[in-house]
């Protein structure tokens, strides 16, 4: 552990190496996949969803030092506003469109998981740590990160209806959906841009690559 000259804490949560915890994240991903294709195990993993999530959310942020007022802001308010508008989205079809939650998220409220505002805030972080790497101004980062999550988005419908994360009220996926995504995501993008804390995360890029290539891969086989 070591004080910035602001006074903020920079640590780690567990000191893991990079390639070792790719190389894990991977092998989770990748048995994931075998297992919600296979018939005979599809059931048991969309269960473990909730858990795949957690340990994605506990390995990302692992590998995050500045660990200061400005984080947790961004931390709690993500989530809350992540979990939020699904809520609101959820139980009045707006601003996504009409859809309804299954049971493979886990424990829900008011028609909503829990779990899906950790989902916006590893999306979000993700995304996050990886344009911040660009040469150009803070919005134009936000506007990347917001066009990251819908590309992932895009590629999750599908996969996420034929597993029961959510099922849509109409026979395609609103356009309403997309552009809600990334409204909501540039927002969140832009809190991210402005906060001061440390923007580096070693593990970002791998988790995100991974997790798109996950619902691709998914998007083949289902």
């Amino acid at each position: 552990m070591e004080k910035s000259l602001s006074g903020s804490t920079h640590f780690r949560l567990m000191k893991l190496p990079l390639w070792p915890t790719v190389a894990v994240l991977v092998i989770v991903y990748a048995v994931g996949v075998v297992g919600l294709y296979l018939e005979e195990t599809q059931a048991l993993f969309m269960a473990l969803t909730p858990l795949n999530l957690a340990v994605s959310a506990i390995l990302l942020f692992a590998f995050h030092r500045h660990w200061n007022k400005a984080f947790f802001t961004f931390f709690i308010v993500t989530y809350l506003v992540g979990l939020g508008i699904e809520m609101l989205g959820t139980n009045t079809g707006w601003p996504f469109g009409a859809y309804t939650y299954g049971a493979s998220l886990g424990t829900k409220v008011v028609g909503t998981p829990l779990m899906i505002g950790l989902n916006w805030l590893i999306l979000v972080y993700a995304t996050g740590a990886i344009s911040r790497k660009l040469p150009i101004i803070r919005l134009g980062r936000a506007v990347v990160g917001g066009l990251l999550m819908v590309m992932l988005d895009i590629v999750l419908e599908p996969v996420a209806i034929q597993l029961d994360f959510w099922t849509w009220e109409a026979t395609e996926v609103p356009i309403a959906n997309y552009i809600a995504w990334f409204v909501i995501a540039f927002a969140l993008h832009v809190l991210y841009q402005m906060l001061k804390f440390r923007k580096s995360n070693q593990l970002a890029p791998a988790l995100y690559i991974v997790m798109l290539l996950f619902f691709t891969t998914l998007n083949f086989l289902l």
